[in-house]
């Protein structure tokens, strides 16, 4: 699955360090003068080769929504080369790309009629928003992955450099440098959905990841949490309007019960394990199968291993269970999901137990059938919203029906397991 390029992101293989990698303000003198400084590897490599030959930027970030993302070869005179993946933070495809873009055309409309109209997600909004993201992940790759231990670092991205973004109105001018996954495995394709094996790869991993930072003190997960990450509220017209829009017999014939839905369910809750007196974990916060590798088999398809989970910019202090939920629901075809999903939530739950007993945590993390069931239907609900609000726009690039049908049977699907619920909404 991919986002569209930005605008002037193209390839450019160069062996003057002043130009500026395509699409960013960054020259590759910059980029190789902080990893010559925060990055061991890249400046032993340079003092051995003496000189930089040539770099080669290749813009990749079809597969990003918040950020230009290029990988830069640079490439040595002693024929060595130091790969890493560029981030830099940008607004452009989330205006292009934004939820409620219909409304902006209309507002601006209707503002050459001289009249006012208030439009929920703005550009300051996405730059507070975004700036928010870029200092999570700072942080995780600062205070939290120095920490994990060996066995779990493997999954993880190495930050090779990062320079800080100073506010959100200069979202440009910082960058994050780190290790080049795709050599570790391959993305699944995000259309024909997760198999099983992946599916269960991915949550024992991520059980063994919470299970360890509830090794960490309580005063450094406090520093992540999100606060306009998961606000839909002031968006629920216009995205009830998009799912409407794919011309879903079913969301037409429901239409009153999807926007009552959509506005009882508008904010990712992140207070559920103080409500439920259970020890937050670091989460992702963004768990899908975009956001991970697996590894590759000799036919280039991904396998059923993790190799890697990426973008770590909406990690927050939470139960957990949402990144599972998150994973199932948006990333699992229907009838894979429906005889699977108990199984998968089980496997999650008993994982961690097991993890947090090794670990030696105490009091010991337990979590009894009725817990399971209660933190589950305080937190799915949610997920399915962040379901209606990215499907509409990833609809145009399926490549064909049967990827559309997968697309539109897990919303349909999800919608009418409980659609008798949503609709006692109000009353």
């Amino acid at each position: 699955m991919s986002f569209p390029l930005l605008l002037g992101s193209e390839t450019l293989q160069t062996t003057d360090l002043s130009q500026c990698v395509p699409g960013t303000a960054h020259t590759f003198h910059s980029l190789v003068a902080s990893l010559r400084v925060q990055c061991d590897e890249f400046a032993t490599i340079e003092a051995q080769s003496d000189a930089i030959e040539s770099v080669e930027a290749n813009p990749i970030d079809g597969q990003g929504l918040m950020s230009s993302i290029h990988r830069v070869a640079f490439r040595f005179v002693d024929g060595r080369q130091f790969v890493a993946i560029l981030k830099v933070a940008s607004t452009v495809k989330l205006e292009r790309l934004n939820p409620i873009e219909d409304a902006a055309r209309k507002g601006r409309d209707e503002e050459a009629e001289g009249k006012v109209v208030e439009i929920g997600w703005d550009t300051e909004k996405m730059r507070s928003f975004l700036f928010e993201m870029c200092d999570l992940e700072e942080r995780f790759f600062k205070l939290i992955v120095p920490l994990f231990p060996r066995h779990l670092l493997p999954i993880l991205p190495i930050p090779f450099a990062v320079r800080p973004i100073p506010n959100n109105q200069h979202l440009e001018h910082g960058f994050l440098l780190m290790e080049d996954l795709s050599v570790k495995g391959v993305q699944p394709n995000f259309y024909e959905g997760l198999t099983a094996g992946q599916v269960e790869s991915t949550i024992v991993h991520l059980a063994k990841l919470h299970a360890f930072t509830l090794t960490l003190p309580h005063h450094l997960l406090l520093r992540f949490r999100v606060n306009e990450y998961g606000r839909m509220d002031g968006m629920e017209d216009q995205l009830a309007q998009r799912v409407l829009g794919l011309d879903s017999p079913f969301f037409k014939r429901h239409q009153k019960t999807l926007r009552a839905f959509i506005s009882k369910h508008n904010k990712l809750k992140t207070d559920v394990h103080e409500r439920y007196g259970i020890r937050p974990v670091l989460c992702h916060g963004d768990l899908w199968s975009n956001n991970l590798f697996f590894n590759r088999l000799g036919n280039g398809d991904p396998g059923d291993q993790l190799s890697s989970i990426i973008d770590w910019q909406t990690c927050h202090a939470s139960t957990g269970l949402n990144d599972v939920i998150r994973i199932i629901f948006s990333s699992v075809n229907a009838p894979l999901r429906r005889e699977r999903m108990n199984d998968w939530l089980d496997l999650y739950f008993d994982t961690a137990e097991r993890e947090s007993h090794e670990l030696n945590i105490v009091p010991p993390v337990e979590f009894p059938k009725q817990l399971r069931k209660d933190l589950f239907e305080e937190q799915r609900h949610f997920e399915l919203t962040f379901v209606f609000l990215c499907f509409p726009t990833l609809f145009p690039q399926a490549q064909n029906d049967s990827q559309r049908r997968n697309l539109m049977e897990r919303m349909e699907t999800l919608f009418e397991e409980s659609r008798e619920q949503y609709e006692n909404i109000g009353g």
